[in-house]
């Protein structure tokens, strides 16, 4: 079967990131589990039904599930913003826009974070949401009860779009735990930095 345009531009993307793929999994092995404290779950089923409650996808065909205990008073959108930026940076674009060909804020917004719609808020969860031709994605953000959690929840529009993730992840599961006590890490030195800032002005 022929390929779409669009499927055969993704197809030769994810070929060209292959080498920058097995760079990361070499990196993100020597350095080891991130931090023993987060805790992932894989598949729909598993999810919390709290944070399940949290996606706009009736139907889920991939998800996973990372918690992590943190003492950090932040909200979470501070997190999430913490973890992706306000837009995507090289390498989110390769993977998020070249590879699953998500449509993506090219600017900083205050309603995109990552380059991902914000589509709901509140203090203590944010739900991102972005697409493509072949997938929808939601990636779930909560701060509450001293704990950091981050869910990605994948629906599948085209039998394309499992090819794909079936490619990426496997990188993604690989790398993810680090994102939240990598977050943590900047939002502490910041605090500190501003603790300190005010300390010397006073």
């Amino acid at each position: 079967m022929k390929l779409l345009p669009s499927a055969e531009h993704a197809s030769r993307r994810l070929i060209a990131v292959r080498a920058l793929l097995r760079h990361w999994e070499q990196t993100w092995a020597r350095r080891g589990a991130p931090s023993a404290q987060v805790t992932q779950v894989v598949g729909a089923s598993n999810l919390p039904a709290d944070i399940r409650s949290l996606s706009s996808l009736t139907k889920i065909d991939y998800a996973d599930h990372l918690s992590y205990p943190t003492s950090i008073n932040a909200t979470a959108e501070r997190w999430a913003r913490t973890m992706f930026g306000n837009i995507p940076d090289f390498a989110e674009r390769l993977i998020w826009k070249g590879c699953l060909r998500l449509r993506l804020s090219p600017t900083p917004s205050p309603d995109t974070a990552g380059g991902w719609r914000i589509a709901a808020r509140e203090p203590d969860w944010i739900r991102l949401e972005a697409a493509s031709w072949f997938l929808t994605g939601n990636l779930v953000v909560t701060a509450s009860h001293g704990q950091a959690s981050l869910t990605t929840c994948i629906r599948f529009e085209h039998p394309f779009g499992r090819v794909v993730w079936g490619a990426l992840g496997p990188l993604h599961r690989l790398i993810s735990p680090g994102f939240l006590p990598d977050a943590a890490a900047k939002i502490q030195k910041v605090e500190v930095a501003t603790a300190n800032g005010s300390a010397t002005r006073r």
